[in-house]
């Protein structure tokens, strides 16, 4: 067997262009480079291609939005196809064209699904990692080739880990292709389910403790609101200042049930991300204020 094994990808996001770039390193060739179609991606009316697809693109490989192109792909038996965030159901019978393998971010069976970072900093997780798994028909059920676990440290965002977690997968990934695949090992464990992240979930309820709180705003997009305006806040870190729940002082810092929490950065509606300091001074109220 060839240790630079033909390689079909499926991705979209800019983590999935870390393993990509990754694998095209390795020397492995990528006759077929399939990401989800061009689509709004910002305020605006024109589309564009996904980080996948463009970086497919600089790259000089073949690239396409449709599943059913891998029907016609002439592969060798040594073929394998690479997933990461694709983001859509791959049929059984594409699954049967040629082994399929998965980098997904988590330490499987915990957080099978669409959301598995962001819902294990919102569990307050210790550790995570990533698994390179068998594709079958199940939702992230399949069997792990490898898997290799990292701390969550306390300050991470859930795009900051899952960059990490990207590299981490890119290198797992090259070594799993490196050589035979080895046997993989069933799931063993209790499975939980990480479902797509939803408004409630990016809701920020002051009446939570500062812990939970701060989780959320690493975890999503976090948003309050203040005289009816939307206002999200971007990043926060704990405080020791006393002030009554679900208030604001002029420092930033807001009431929670154990505690406080200091606003490090917003983004009122409508408006450009500023800092809290920047953004309070535009204020024209008196303090404190009633967040929620």
């Amino acid at each position: 067997m060839p240790s630079r094994r033909p390689v079909v990808f499926l991705g979209t996001p800019t983590a999935a262009v870390t393993v990509l770039d990754a694998i095209v390193a390795a020397g492995h060739p990528v006759p077929l480079v399939v990401s989800r179609a061009d689509a709004r991606r910002g305020r605006g009316s024109s589309v564009s291609a996904s980080p996948v697809k463009a970086r497919a693109l600089e790259l000089g490989l073949n690239v396409t939005d449709a599943l059913d192109d891998l029907r016609a792909l002439d592969v060798t038996p040594d073929t394998v196809a690479v997933v990461v965030a694709y983001g859509r159901i791959i049929p059984v019978d594409i699954l049967s064209l040629m082994p399929m393998v998965n980098v997904h971010f988590s330490l499987l069976p915990r957080w099978r699904g669409a959301a598995p970072v962001e819902r294990a900093i919102l569990a307050g997780d210790a550790e995570t990692g990533v698994c390179i798994m068998q594709m079958e028909e199940g939702l992230d059920t399949g069997a792990v080739y490898a898997r290799e676990s990292t701390p969550i440290t306390d300050t991470e965002t859930s795009a900051e880990l899952t960059q990490r977690l990207a590299v981490m997968g890119a290198d797992l990934m090259c070594r799993v292709l490196g050589g035979e695949l080895p046997e993989p090992v069933p799931q063993t464990g209790e499975s939980t389910y990480a479902k797509k992240i939803t408004a409630s979930d990016t809701q920020i309820d002051w009446h939570e403790t500062s812990d939970v709180t701060l989780r959320r705003v690493r975890a999503v997009t976090a948003h309050t609101f203040l005289d009816g305006k939307r206002l999200r806040v971007l990043a926060a870190e704990s405080s020791a200042d006393p002030v009554a729940e679900s208030h604001m002082d002029a420092n930033g810092v807001v009431g929670t049930s154990d505690g406080s929490v200091r606003v490090l950065r917003v983004q009122p509606e409508g408006k450009q991300a500023m800092t809290a300091g920047d953004w309070i001074r535009g204020l024209k109220t008196g303090f404190p204020v009633r967040l929620g």
